[in-house]
């Protein structure tokens, strides 16, 4: 290895060699040549065009100042220290962006967190569990009197979350029938006894007319638009699905997918801008439509948003 530094700046008059520019280039190359270049050539900066050798394509590497190993100039950060090799502390990046909403972070949810509205002998209870200590369960049971469901529905509420930034959420339930019921799951989802309207929103739904299998559902607030996946309400055998819904404006689409792999991409009436008022954050809703009655297991919510109050702050000063 060259202990010369022939990287510094070329002043007029200088004498180029091959081994000075090698020291002042960046070099474009397959994985595998820039991970064969010798310790002895000072080149400063790669370019990958290709996945090979340990080195990933389209991502920008620099030589250690040992001139021993390639490192990716994209680094890893612990946010330990508030320094840049450690990207800066955690807590500081937090007090910088208050207007993030992390909702159930924790490893259960409580009922507590939830504003319910629920008809005649509907309930939402915590179930006990087995495996997962609790539960909790929305039950909708028939009317005999009035012939009709009585719906339960979960909401929750709080400050206004908006459709200007990506949104995620994921949800572990699970359902005992797939049919003669409403069950509705989302961001800004109407209630499951309700029409439906074209309020911004994106999530799932099922209902008898639709068939066994959960339906994407998106509405920016003009048109309300729903496409069938391959997702079964009830898979058989019954056990927890996982579902994840991820709204991404800078692609303005909405992909909803389960913990089997199958995915439903949505790219038509995508809610732009806008919020989502708080009786509708995020809801999940189920009412049936026949004399047997039908339950919703929730084993988990999580979602990311971000605050959209006019009010709220954007800084810490």
């Amino acid at each position: 290895m060259s202990l010369v530094n022939l990287g510094l700046p070329f002043q007029e008059g200088d004498q180029s060699s091959n081994a000075r520019r090698n020291a002042t280039m960046v070099m474009s190359g397959r994985g595998s040549e820039i991970a064969s270049i010798p310790s002895s050539q000072q080149i400063p900066l790669f370019r990958c065009i290709t996945t090979e050798s340990g080195l990933v394509m389209d991502e920008i590497y620099f030589r250690s100042a040992d001139n021993l190993s390639v490192r990716n100039i994209r680094r890893k950060h612990t946010h330990s220290a508030d320094t840049d090799e450690e990207g800066g502390l955690f807590h500081n990046i937090l007090i910088d962006n208050p207007r993030i909403i992390v909702y159930g972070q924790g490893p259960s949810n409580n009922i507590e967190d939830f504003d319910i509205t629920k008809l005649g002998d509907a309930t939402l209870n915590y179930t006990p569990d087995a495996t997962y200590g609790r539960i909790i369960t929305l039950s909708s049971l028939w009317d005999l009197v009035n012939l009709t469901g009585n719906y339960v529905n979960a909401s929750i509420v709080g400050q206004n979350i908006g459709f200007s930034e990506k949104m995620l959420a994921m949800v572990t339930i699970y359902m005992d029938h797939n049919a003669n019921q409403v069950a509705r799951v989302g961001f800004g989802m109407e209630m499951a006894h309700n029409t439906i309207d074209v309020t911004r929103k994106v999530g799932m739904e099922m209902c008898g007319g639709t068939g066994t299998n959960w339906q994407a559902v998106t509405a920016d607030g003009i048109t309300r638009s729903t496409s069938a996946t391959s997702m079964n309400v009830a898979p058989i055998p019954n056990g927890y699905k996982t579902y994840r819904m991820f709204f991404n404006p800078n692609s303005v689409s909405y992909k909803l997918t389960n913990s089997d792999g199958v995915t439903k991409l949505m790219t038509s009436t995508i809610p732009s801008g806008g919020q989502i008022d708080h009786p509708r954050l995020f809801r999940l809703g189920l009412n049936t439509t026949n004399s047997t009655e039908k339950h919703m297991w929730i084993r988990k919510l999580m979602f990311i948003a971000k605050n959209v109050d006019a009010t709220w702050f954007d800084s810490p000063e």
